[in-house]
């Protein structure tokens, strides 16, 4: 990765969009996003699924909302920027090959899928909380040496998968949802001894959008291009584009900026137990500019990558968007470097990077919260019985 180079192409970009020529713009945003891909390692899952982000939720977004309504590419070329350091600061957390499935795991995984089939009839609210840790176990019953459990396994986790789609999800949280089951495919692909395609990745998605804006993802439609633009994965690009001005012309907000790196660094608090705790950029942004009833409705607001810095900071979002970015990696590596798991607790986390990119930090954090709290209870749980005999733990028990 050249850092240089792609900060030079990015600055030229940000100039190029002074012209206001869509022609230009979209021939060298091309340029900048074709260099992205070629920067993204296939065996790399927290890469492939930015990749996924970044496309959906800030290229393709950018062309259709310019092409529309004229509204620039500028928050892209900042997105980019900050990306394309998040690639770098992320490229050794590659897939660790598993000759052979990890040891229990199967078990667990089979047994998690008859509780899930079970709740997504009767309390499916349960769980989008735990289908990040099924993921997980779903890769770790992966081995390059068993294809027929490989297929056996990624049958049943479409059963399982298909059975919450049709009873248990309510339409919302797509972005969850397709994540889990992107992560499942890559490693899947992995364990064949192969490499998934980065134009796949990159391309597909976002033209998945286009077809299941009705929110089924069983019902494929195209529902026309002003639904797409005004749906919840194209239309965050339009609002946080200009989050720039705002700050401009309301000065920089330290004080809201802060209230979000709280709510990050704390978002595993239950609410019960500090009822003061700041809320999620979503929240407010909503209730300051839209109206308290909108949220007691259940509506809110998605930032983008880094539309939060940018709304509360400006240009000098930037600085802080790097600093997230770097949090962020140096989180991924350590979670990844974790004993036992062969490199599988990453999935908990890749699952959710395309929520980075489409909701920012605040979003970001939520959504890992509870699947890397469960991740530390079954390691914890897996170290206590790989170190006692069976006399052992039934006495403990």
């Amino acid at each position: 990765m050249d850092l240089v180079l792609f900060t030079v192409m990015g600055l030229f970009g940000i100039l190029l969009s002074q012209l206001d020529s869509f022609g230009l713009d979209v021939g060298w945003s091309l340029l900048v996003f074709s260099h992205l891909v070629l920067s993204v390692s296939p065996r790399n899952p927290v890469h492939m699924m930015f990749l996924v982000g970044l496309s959906t939720f800030i290229y393709f977004p950018a062309i259709a909302n310019s092409y529309v309504y004229d509204t620039g590419f500028e928050l892209f070329y900042l997105s980019a920027f900050v990306g394309i350091f998040f690639l770098y600061w992320t490229r050794g957390l590659l897939h660790e090959q598993q000759v052979q499935p990890v040891q229990g795991a199967f078990v667990l995984f089979f047994w998690m899928s008859v509780g899930i089939m079970v709740a997504s009839f009767v309390r499916p609210e349960l769980v989008a909380g735990v289908f990040a840790i099924y993921s997980m176990l779903f890769a770790m019953s992966l081995g390059s040496r068993s294809w027929a459990g490989n297929v056996r396994a990624l049958i049943i986790f479409a059963s399982v998968f298909t059975t919450y789609a049709l009873l248990g999800w309510g339409g919302f949280g797509r972005t969850v949802l397709v994540g889990w089951l992107l992560v499942v495919l890559l490693y899947y692909t992995y364990a064949s001894g192969r490499l998934p395609s980065r134009l796949l990745f990159a391309f597909l998605p976002p033209l998945g959008v286009f077809f299941l804006a009705s929110r089924d993802l069983f019902s494929v439609e195209y529902a026309g291009l002003d639904v797409v633009l005004n749906d919840s994965a194209f239309g965050p690009y339009r609002l946080a584009s200009g989050f720039v001005a705002h700050s401009v012309e309301n000065g920089v907000d330290f004080s809201g900026f802060w209230d979000q790196v709280v709510f990050v660094l704390f978002v595993y608090v239950p609410r019960d137990w500090w009822p003061s705790k700041p809320y999620g950029f979503g929240f407010e942004y909503t209730v300051e500019n839209l109206g308290q009833g909108l949220v007691e409705a259940g509506h809110s607001v998605a930032a983008t990558f880094i539309g939060e810095h940018l709304y509360y900071l400006g240009h000098w979002g930037i600085l802080s968007g790097l600093a997230m970015a770097l949090a962020v990696a140096v989180f991924m590596r350590f979670v990844h470097g974790l004993k036992g798991l062969h490199g599988n607790g990453l999935v908990v986390i890749a699952a959710s990077v395309p929520v980075l990119v489409w909701g920012g930090m605040s979003s970001f954090a939520a959504r890992i919260a509870l699947p890397v709290i469960l991740l530390f209870g079954v390691l914890a749980v897996a170290r206590f019985l790989s170190t006692r005999t069976v006399g052992e733990v039934r006495q403990q028990l």
